[in-house]
């Protein structure tokens, strides 16, 4: 699982977490602009040599500096890109965000079901876990303190309180149930509770119209609710989610 494998390099694999600087150090800055320089000097004495005597002094003090400026704009580009590939090369980026090690599945999981077992410890060793990640990903020292405050550990309680509202919820509609247990239960998902009603209510309007079809028509008892009740139960047997422990 992700969250596992990550954690289980810490010890022999910390290096797999940040992106290593080239082998050899940085490299050096490109050598061609000063020969470029040096090309650019020796066009400039033949151009002066080769000049017809009948020009001008001025005019050849003009393309002088036409090439001089020319070759110290080639230079100065020349160098801007070498830096810009040498601070490319020795950046070190994270391999993984704070948000996505507070939405990976394993974390996830693991503090739903501590949440479902009431396991305080198992949620404590969860968070620990996370926090071990972001340092061995390299993460800003922020982004360790957060994974290891209160908000962190809340923002993961809530999440998988909501989680296992909509389990209760599922459960309840196919075992005949109501919700006033489960809504006591999650006071998290109160902005869920008004679909999961109408859920409910969907599924007793159907049991109500078995029911009349087991009365061929007429007014449904009790004993005919329950029985239409218990063919629901047949019915969805195999879909009702399992309770793990």
């Amino acid at each position: 699982m992700y969250f596992h494998n990550i954690l289980a390099t810490s010890s022999t694999g910390v290096d797999s977490f940040s992106i290593k600087p080239p082998e050899g150090g940085c490299k050096k800055a490109n050598a061609a602009p000063g020969w470029v320089a040096l090309g650019f000097v020796a066009l400039i004495s033949c151009c002066m040599k080769q000049w017809p005597n009948k020009k001008t002094d001025s005019m050849k003090v003009l393309l002088a500096v036409f090439i001089l400026i020319a070759a110290s704009g080639l230079i100065w580009f020349t160098n801007q890109s070498d830096e810009a590939a040498l601070s490319t090369e020795s950046t070190q980026l994270p391999v993984i965000s704070r948000q996505e090690i507070l939405e990976a599945s394993d974390l996830v999981a693991g503090i739903k079901q501590a949440v479902k077992q009431n396991d305080d410890k198992a949620i404590e060793s969860w968070l620990e876990k996370a926090a071990d990640l972001a340092k061995i990903a390299g993460l800003p020292q922020q982004d360790i303190n957060y994974l290891q405050s209160d908000k962190a550990k809340n923002y993961l309680l809530f999440g998988a309180k909501r989680s296992l509202f909509n389990e209760a919820v599922e459960q309840a509609y196919y075992a005949l149930d109501d919700l006033e247990t489960v809504k006591n239960r999650y006071p998290e998902a109160q902005d869920l509770f008004a679909d999961a009603d109408k859920l409910i209510s969907a599924r007793d309007s159907i049991i109500r119209q078995i029911a009349t079809e087991l009365a061929a028509g007429e007014q449904p008892d009790e004993q005919t609710l329950n029985a239409a009740g218990k063919l629901w139960k047949q019915r969805f047997a195999q879909q009702a989610p399992v309770e793990r422990e």
